[in-house]
């Protein structure tokens, strides 16, 4: 089963609050052949920023 985007939320908090790095669902490469526009691509985009608001969030003290 997929992961929902506040899973990624949630991975996000979790790699920072235990230093693992921040390490998105998707990377440079696999945005680079994902077609631009796409629903794939904008699945991708969705999900690195719910990482990414989440990696945020772990940091607010």
């Amino acid at each position: 089963m997929p992961k929902s985007l506040k899973d990624h939320h949630n991975q996000g908090e979790t790699d920072r609050a235990q230093g693992n790095g921040y390490r998105p669902p998707h990377g440079i490469l696999e945005e680079l052949v994902t077609w631009p526009g796409s629903r794939q691509s904008k699945q991708n985009i969705a999900e690195n920023d719910a990482y990414r608001k989440g990696w945020k969030n772990a940091g607010k003290t």
